[in-house]
């Protein structure tokens, strides 16, 4: 009881210094704007300096100064490269045809005089005259030069201060004050954890007293002083706030988790911040403010969840349950903001401050119950590990933020708007991607975030038009595609603690024969992306087919040729598939090459066609030479294929890599025959030579070439 009434009697004082101090303030105001003469408001343009009006000069001469003035002015725009050279000249003829008939002097006209006509006289003798002398044009006139302006009049002191109290001036130390604020607060809850833990009523009063006095003050400055600016600054530094209320509420141990007044303040601190929260969102966010009250104090809310339940010793479930009610509500609120915007298919300068204060309120509000979590869940490791996903879906709101403003936004007079949805787009991929690298090497962790990045990435490219985010969805989606395949096939455990390390089960040959699935799902859906007519993300698609087959191959060429050549004993089962492997990517480069039209994949399938038949006829067949019978087979198969495209002009584009390429193992089937002469039998020989005329001839229907037909001529024999 003595404590209630000290901290009574210090409220009382409060709010008697709190009274005093703002007549302080007036009195000082008033004294000011007597002494100087001001009328300051500063959230409104500065009130101008009475100056009494000039003489008014003669209207001619003014015309001619307001001439020159534009004149002067429109000189400084061309050279400042605002306006074209068409304006620029146009401009200046105008200026010059108003500005001629003022300077030029005007011609008297003379009444004609009539003369009466003289008498008839005799003609005068003629008289020598001089030639008269030659006319002199008079000088044209002087294009008018208006006077210099007088020099500006210094400054005084009272609109130096008015310049001062203008709002961009007033708004920076809206921030800096904000910022010193906020850290304070969190360093002055974090000092404190201890004791306010033991003093449940001083932990609540004190806190909810100083953002309740806040909020008022910003709502006082916005409905009596009309400070708009002021009031908005105010007002986002209590929002900021609640957070750090709950998180001193939630400060408390487990044993006093009892009591009347603990579960009062839980109980009566959600419902005086929601309504508080609300009021402010109607001046700081117009239009958003049911959805600012609701995200903010759910997410806080979150906080007092993670009091009661979180523990080292709660299972991973419910870490992430207790995890994903702040982050939910982040996404959620976020989301409706952004609707909101968007309702208009526009966006404003008013809109833009909306979406920026929701999210950076929300993420504040999301980011405290996050670190309580990990502050009471134990090792922090382990934490993060099961919590991996929910750092992928607390990027969300910053990549879709940022990334709409950027595609959106298209007022070259916002261009700073955009460059800040620039950097938070880049931000949230970043956070986005972190979370499957912080889930490694769980795949209970690794396979929902990255199927969550897929989902992301893809409704990206989707609703918002940028086919290059199918590339990142189809690698988070080969990623959880490779780790599901080791856990259903017993390579690793769904939920593996760092027991076994997933580096070295994804490193096998296993890995490159599981890519072939990935593969054959890529090119579907770019054929299927293609047939409905959505060229740019099918390519996407295809890329990322390629380089999954550049990754499978390399895994299946290193560890499946040349480490089991030289450690691993041929006869083991996994060496056997290889030839699929290669068989399956041959034809999807064919299918490919056919459907694109690149000629250049026609070439790759020809090469790993050749290995697939190689390998095929060397370990699951175990025939003698089999290069040499791979490439007398490569060799018919491309020269019968060749000939077929050839009568389709539908297949005309591996006509010329089917018949090159039959020409080359060919030549090379040759080479090795006459390599391998001192172990061939002759029978075996002669079949091969036999062979060798077949293909030949079938080359000559299309390559009508002598040398082929005498080569032919010669093996025949």
């Amino acid at each position: 009881m003595d404590l209630i009434f000290i901290l009574f009697v210090l409220f009382i004082l409060l709010a008697i210094m709190t009274v005093v101090g703002h007549v302080i303030w007036v009195v000082i105001r008033w004294i000011i704007r007597w002494v100087f003469d001001l009328n300051v408001n500063t959230d409104g343009p500065s009130p101008s300096i009475y100056t009494p009006p000039p003489a008014r000069p003669d209207p001619k001469t003014q015309r001619l100064r307001d001439l020159a003035t534009t004149e002067k002015q429109i000189v400084k725009f061309y050279t400042e490269g605002k306006i074209n050279d068409e304006i620029y000249e146009k401009l200046l003829a105008s200026i010059r045809e108003e500005a001629e008939p003022l300077i030029r002097r005007p011609e008297i006209k003379r009444a004609p005089v009539v003369v009466k006509a003289p008498a008839p006289q005799a003609p005068p003798p003629p008289r020598f005259e001089p030639p008269p002398p030659p006319r002199v044009e008079p000088p044209p006139p002087r294009p008018f030069e208006p006077p210099p302006p007088p020099p500006p009049p210094r400054r005084p002191f009272s609109e130096v201060l008015n310049s001062f109290m203008e709002e961009s001036n007033i708004r920076w130390g809206e921030i800096v004050g904000g910022l010193l604020i906020i850290g304070c607060s969190t360093a002055l809850v974090v000092s404190l954890w201890a004791q306010i833990s033991q003093i449940p009523v001083f932990r609540f009063l004190i806190f909810t007293t100083v953002t309740a006095v806040l909020f008022g003050i910003g709502l006082y400055t916005e409905h009596r002083w009309k400070l708009p600016t002021t009031s908005r600054g105010i007002l986002t530094i209590a929002t900021l706030l609640v957070p750090l209320n709950f998180l001193a509420i939630a400060a408390v141990s487990a044993s006093n988790t009892s009591g009347v007044l603990v579960i009062v303040s839980e109980l009566a601190a959600p419902a005086i911040f929601l309504c508080l929260v609300y009021f402010a969102g109607r001046v700081i966010t117009p239009g958003c403010a049911h959805v600012l009250s609701a995200g903010v104090l759910g997410s806080s809310i979150g906080q007092l969840l993670i009091r009661h339940f979180a523990s080292p010793e709660s299972a991973p479930t419910l870490l992430v349950f207790l995890g994903a009610f702040p982050v939910t509500f982040y996404v959620v609120t976020v989301g409706l903001a952004l609707r909101v915007v968007l309702s208009d298919r526009e966006i404003d300068e008013s809109e833009t401050t909306t979406v920026f204060t929701v999210l950076g309120a929300m993420s504040f509000a999301a980011l405290l119950p996050f670190g309580l979590l990990l502050h009471k869940a134990g090792p922090l490791g382990l934490t993060m590990m099961y919590l991996a996903p929910l750092v992928t879906l607390w990027g969300l709101p910053m990549l879709a933020t940022g990334t709409i403003l950027w595609r959106r936004i298209n007022n070259k007079e916002l261009v700073a708007a955009r460059t800040a949805g620039t950097a938070l787009g880049i931000v949230g991929v970043m956070v986005v991607l972190a979370g499957m690298a912080l889930a490694w090497p769980n795949p209970a962790s690794i396979v929902p975030a990255a199927m969550l990045n897929f989902a992301i990435f893809t409704a990206l490219a989707v609703f918002l038009e940028m086919p290059v985010a199918h590339l990142l969805a189809a690698s988070c989606l080969a990623l959880a595609y490779l780790v599901t395949y080791h856990v259903l096939t017993g390579h690793i455990s769904w939920e593996n603690l760092r027991v076994m390390s997933l580096l070295d089960v994804s490193l096998t040959v296993a890995s490159g024969q599981a890519w072939v699935g990935a593969f054959v799902l890529f090119v579907a859906a770019a054929e299927w992306l293609s047939r409905r007519r959505r060229g740019r993300d099918a390519d996407y698609y295809l890329i990322a087919a390629g380089l999954i087959a550049t990754l499978s191959l390399v895994l299946v060429t290193f560890f499946g040729k040349f480490e089991v050549a030289l450690l691993v004993d041929f006869s083991e089962p996994r060496v056997y598939t290889l030839w699929i492997v290669y068989g399956l990517y041959a034809l999807g480069a064919f299918w490919i090459a056919w459907r694109r039209r690149l000629a250049p994949l026609a070439w790759i399938g020809s090469a790993l066609l050749v290995v697939a038949l190689a390998d095929g006829f060397a370990y699951p067949l175990s025939l003698s030479f089999p290069w040499q019978t791979a490439l007398l087979v490569h060799a018919t198969i491309c020269a019968v294929a060749a000939i077929l495209c050839s009568r389709n002009p539908r297949f005309a584009i591996l006509t010329e890599p089917l018949n090159s390429s039959a020409l080359i193992s060919l030549t090379l089937s040759v080479i090795s025959l006459f390599q391998a002469n001192q172990w061939e039998q002759t029978a075996m020989q002669a079949q091969r030579v036999f062979w060798i005329a077949g293909i030949l001839l079938a080359s000559l229907w299309l390559n009508r070439n002598r040398l082929l037909f005498n080569v032919f001529q010669f093996a025949l024999t």
